[in-house]
């Protein structure tokens, strides 16, 4: 079997193209993951399924009711202002663009938390959005200065809440999905190692903190 030649000098050709397909198929899988496990997706998904522990039907639709203000609305917002030309991406890729939709996103939460008290809504309902304003505030705030990965302690943050509300055996479960999702980030180039390294303690360990603190005293 003769060998492939490069042009140059005899020398062997650069086998190019399986770099070139581990790479596409690399960006393929992260881009899967940082959309499936995006703050909305999960957030909404994490929202139900309390509401449902905590009170069952009635508790599901008061999460189902609260996911809508807290991640559908706002997350329509982004996807209107991407198609109007007004935002890059719907991940929000850069910085000086969160601005606008982060606030609109602690307006609509708002909103729910105000639904979510007026209809009684189980309080691990009412916990979780809660949590997911101050996280955001905290966030929001950092965002100005430093672009700190929403993602990463989203899902972290999630994890915990989780964990505490189903029980420790969820961790081991979490800690790979967290790791997963900081991997798609970087993967991407839409966050440096060290912007899901600080997001994922900080935006989970805020989200959870709040969470426990307002479950305990609502």
């Amino acid at each position: 079997m003769t060998q492939d030649l490069g042009p140059v000098g005899g020398a062997p050709a650069t086998p190019v193209a399986p770099a070139v397909g581990a790479a596409s198929r690399q960006t393929r899988l992260a881009r899967l993951v940082t959309g499936v496990l995006a703050p909305p997706c999960i957030g909404a998904a994490a929202l139900v399924l309390v509401g449902w522990r905590a009170g069952g039907a009635a508790g599901l639709v008061s999460g189902a009711v609260c996911a809508l203000f807290v991640t559908v609305l706002p997350y329509a917002v982004v996807i209107a202002g991407v198609r109007a030309g007004r935002w890059s991406d719907r991940m929000l890729t850069s910085r000086s663009q969160r601005v606008v939709p982060i606030l609109s996103n602690i307006a609509f939460a708002a909103v729910g938390l105000v639904h979510a008290v007026a209809t009684d809504a189980p309080r691990a309902v009412v916990a979780l959005v809660v949590a997911a304003i101050g996280t955001q505030a905290l966030l929001f705030v950092i965002n100005l200065a430093w672009k700190i990965s929403f993602h990463a302690g989203v899902s972290a943050g999630l994890g915990v809440v989780l964990a505490h509300e189903l029980g420790p055996a969820v961790l081991p479960l979490a800690v790979p999905v967290v790791l997963l999702v900081c991997w798609a980030r970087v993967a991407l180039r839409e966050h440096t190692l060290a912007q899901v390294a600080v997001g994922a303690p900080v935006g989970g360990g805020a989200l959870a903190a709040l969470y426990v603190l307002a479950v305990g005293g609502a």
